[in-house]
């Protein structure tokens, strides 16, 4: 298999289910257990932290409080924004492992070897720790609030083209009447 030429769309598709034919166990293999450790992670720590802020907002006011969950959200901010930064940067950093994995995986295939483990994969991420970085603090730090700002702007444009097609739906009907 050749992995540096330029493909039309038809060949794209067969290399790549010839790719998953030949690799594809040893590549899940070793996402998953790469990848699957920060996920059990993440959700340990959704579960056991969000755990008691889900109980309360779920729960019903027996009291009868007015400003109950104001409360609680001022009780326990220090525990919401410690957890928030935890989450942030854990999810942040499953991203760029995420993003990383095919490209390291590929090239040892690239290099000719054909039973990759995890520990070639993660001495490729400590080989290439500062370019890691780099890419982590780029994506953190450009990507996502770039991309953040783009789907907001898509956000509001759904509203306004579905809003204008069904004002003048709306008018359209009324109209004829």
């Amino acid at each position: 298999m050749q992995f540096y030429k330029k493909r039309d769309f038809g060949t794209f598709i067969s290399d790549s289910f010839t790719f998953f034919k030949l690799y594809g166990k040893n590549y899940f293999k070793n996402f998953i257990l790469l990848n699957g450790l920060l996920l059990i992670l993440m959700v340990i720590v959704i579960v056991l932290g969000f755990r008691e802020f889900f109980g309360v907002l779920f729960g019903s006011n027996l009291s009868g409080q007015s400003y109950f969950l104001e409360q609680y959200f001022s009780d326990n901010l220090g525990m919401f924004v410690m957890l928030g930064i935890f989450l942030f940067i854990l999810s942040t950093a499953l991203m760029t492992i995420n993003l990383l994995f095919p490209v390291f995986y590929m090239k040892r295939i690239a290099e000719g070897k054909t039973n990759i483990k995890a520990d070639d994969i993660l001495s490729d991420f400590k080989n290439h720790i500062r370019k890691v970085l780099i890419l982590y603090f780029g994506l953190t730090f450009l990507v996502m609030p770039g991309a953040t700002v783009l789907f907001g702007i898509t956000y509001i444009l759904v509203f306004l083209i579905i809003g204008l097609a069904l004002m003048l739906f709306c008018c359209r009907i009324f109209l004829i009447r």
